[in-house]
């Protein structure tokens, strides 16, 4: 849903952060989480309408700016589901991009470069 109240920055996903505990719950409910041991600093992707990787088509695509990692979760998850690790980048991911071909590219504030998401080998 866009536009909504998610919480920021009164909670962190499903969890109260300011303050730690006591937060209204009358914010949108996330949908899935990426746990602590996974991602810290989250950017937000898009769902995958490309036509590269079958595999992924209808899967949003997401990743961690700390780690490098990729995740996704289905489109159609309307519940509470765990993400899905894709992989590993070695990217400050700090935002990402979607061609007018449905695939998505990444910002990587390392190295100051666009990169595709492309298949693995």
């Amino acid at each position: 849903m866009e536009g909504g109240n998610y919480g920021w920055i009164v909670r962190e996903g499903a969890h109260c952060f300011s303050p730690a505990s006591g937060c209204a719950d009358t914010f949108i409910e996330p949908i899935t989480e990426v746990d602590y041991g996974q991602g810290r600093s989250i950017t937000g992707g898009f769902v995958y309408r490309g036509s590269a990787i079958t595999e992924l088509v209808g899967w949003y695509v997401f990743g961690d700016c700390g780690s490098g990692r990729f995740f996704a979760i289905h489109e159609a998850y309307t519940t509470a589901t765990r993400v899905t690790v894709l992989t590993e980048a070695g990217a400050q991911i700090v935002s990402f991009g979607q061609g007018d071909d449905g695939e998505i590219y990444l910002l990587d504030f390392s190295s100051g470069s666009i990169r595709k998401i492309v298949d693995a080998p």
